[in-house]
This record gives C-alpha cells, sequence and structure tokens, in this order.
C-alpha cells in the first residue's frame, strides 16, 4: 500500500545552482506495528533528521548514527549501529522518515546526459559554462577527503569555489597520484603555489596521510602542501567528537598510541554543517575573493552573450 506524500520535485538551495533533484517525500509501503521502544527512539531520531533536512544535508547512516551517539542517545558501539540501520529503514518503509533525507553515497548512479529537445540542451549548456575561475590567482587549492561517502556532504562547497574535490578512499592509487601530481605541476608552471586540503579520520592511517601524499607525488617531481583541515585533536574536543578504538593491528598503531592513547575518531562523527564551515575556511584562506569576483562577473556575461546567440540559432 503506497500512502503518504507523493513523490515531487525539490529546489536544491544549495549556491543557487538552479538544479533539481527528485525528493521522494514520505511513501508507506508497509504497515509495520513498532515497539514502544522503538517509538521512543524515532521521537529522538525523527527531529534530527528533519533539522539536517530544514538546511539541505542529506545524511548517511553512519552520520546519523554518530550525531545520536554525540546527542548521549546511542552508545557507541556496534549493535547501536545495527540498531540505527534497521530502524531507519523500517521507519522509511513506514512513511515515518522521508526517503530523500538518508542517502548511500558508496553507490552512485551513471547515466548518460539526455535531452528532450535542442533548446533544452542549449539552455543545459549556458548554465553549466563556467571559466577557470582561479585563472587569476595566485594559489590553487584541491580539495581531497579519506571517504567518498563525504564527498556529497562537501560537493556543493566545492562547486561553489570551483576546486577540484578528490575521494581518496584511504591511501590512494598510484595512478591517482600521479594524474594529481600532472595537475599540480601544471599550476606550478603558471606560477600558483599549490595546496592540497586534506580531511580524514584521527586514526594511525588516517595521520599518516599527509606523508603519504607528499611523498608519492615527490615520486613524480611534485612538491604540494598538504594541509590537514579535519580531524584534529583539538576539533576532537572542541565538537565532543565520541571516540572508537584505534585498530591494534594498524602497523601505525604503536606509533599513535604513544601520542595519542588507544582512541581514534572517524571524520563521518563531525557535523556536516561544522565539515563544509572548516572546508570553507581553509579555501578561502587562499582565494582572493575580489579576483574570484571579477572572474564571476566575466563569466556571467558571457552567459549573457551566450544567450543572445542561441535566440539566433
Amino acid at each position: 500500500m503506497q500512502t503518504g506524500h507523493q513523490p515531487g520535485f525539490c529546489t536544491d538551495n544549495f549556491n543557487n545552482l538552479n538544479s533539481v533533484f527528485v525528493c521522494m517525500a514520505k511513501i508507506r509501503y508497509e504497515d509495520i506495528n513498532f515497539r514502544k521502544t522503538t517509538l521512543e527512539f524515532l521521537d529522538k531520531v525523527i527531529p534530527i533528521v528533519e533539522e539536517y533536512e530544514r538546511n539541505s544535508y542529506r545524511l548517511t547512516v553512519r552520520q546519523l548514527y554518530y550525531q545520536l551517539v554525540s546527542r548521549n542517545i546511542l552508545e557507541n558501539k556496534p549493535e547501536s549501529y545495527t540498531k540505527t540501520s534497521k530502524v531507519l529503514s523500517d521507519a522509511r518503509l513506514a512513511g515515518k522518515i522521508d526517503w530523500d533525507t538518508i542517502v548511500d553515497r558508496g553507490r552512485r548512479k551513471i547515466m548518460p546526459n539526455e535531452f528532450h529537445s535542442i533548446p533544452e540542451f542549449i539552455h543545459a549548456a549556458i548554465r553549466s559554462y563556467r571559466k577557470y575561475r582561479w585563472e587569476n590567482q595566485p594559489h590553487y587549492v584541491e580539495v581531497w577527503v579519506e571517504k567518498e561517502a563525504l564527498a556529497g556532504i562537501l560537493e556543493d562547497l566545492t562547486d561553489e569555489y570551483h576546486v577540484l574535490l578528490l575521494p581518496a578512499k584511504g591511501y590512494s592509487s598510484m595512478s591517482a597520484k600521479h594524474e594529481a601530481a600532472v595537475r599540480i605541476k601544471n599550476q606550478t608552471g603558471m606560477g600558483k603555489k599549490c595546496h592540497i586540503l586534506y580531511l580524514g579520520d584521527h586514526d594511525p592511517s588516517g595521520l599518516d596521510m599527509e606523508r603519504d601524499i607528499m611523498e608519492r607525488l615527490a615520486k613524480f617531481g611534485c612538491t604540494v602542501k598538504v594541509e590537514r583541515v579535519a580531524l584534529t585533536l583539538g576539533q576532537v574536543k572542541r565538537y565532543n567528537i565520541p571516540h572508537n578504538p584505534a585498530k591494534v593491528k594498524d602497523s601505525r598503531f604503536k606509533q599513535y598510541k604513544e601520542k595519542y592513547g588507544k582512541k581514534s575518531w572517524e571524520l563521518d562523527a563531525i557535523r556536516p554543517d561544522v565539515l563544509v564551515r572548516l572546508a570553507r575556511k581553509a579555501i578561502r584562506k587562499y582565494c582572493d575573493e575580489k579576483l574570484y569576483s571579477e572572474m564571476v562577473a566575466m563569466e556571467n556575461n558571457e552567459k549573457v552573450e551566450l544567450v543572445q546567440l542561441s535566440s539566433r540559432l
């Protein structure tokens, strides 16, 4: 049985991109008799989900789980995560939570571009036209994030500032490092100072990433500054990030333990709005806003010319 709100279209408010995505809303597919304790749990979960929905954030199950842990609604243990995942699935099937608010960023759809008409194609081409917005900047910036699941949180920000976003997926491949080295050497050749802004876990391997990136890029003759934006121990304390046991089997555990003890912290646990704010601050440090605005103004003028040209086709 399908009841409740029907699917419709929702405007994505990020950065006035005028993009549109399908909003599934609340649809009941099953009648589920929840236990009293589960309903009480949902009474705490749903306001958090709706809070992020109002601010245009879509959470993974893991991100929501950590929000529940940080608010002392759940204990940080495997059984709690399993419970969260199961309840969220049932709650969506029962029409209690919008389908669009919980996202699986590990499975991206691949679909070719398609258009209903030539005018629609022309409109899309004009809307997507971008100049190289950092052309007149003295710096070049890339944002690397350890986990692909968090790239979706940062995507609108990096699109706004037109910087490359790379989900590094831990120790990324030699091919990916070589491609990065080529990009950065090209920018260095243009006289720019290059920076990689890195966001990753605070654990034995996560803290080793900056060294690994710099050393492997150096193999290809590329020298670049890698700056940790998150997580830092200061952020862990400031934002009350829930901890996990550090992986004892990690080859870097002994060295990590001597400095930080046996606790580790995941990037997923930080609030999405905080993550975006930290990344925004790091990008703006290297972005001359006046020069950037000048480039955007040039881009907008050229879009007007494209509109005028298209009207004559």
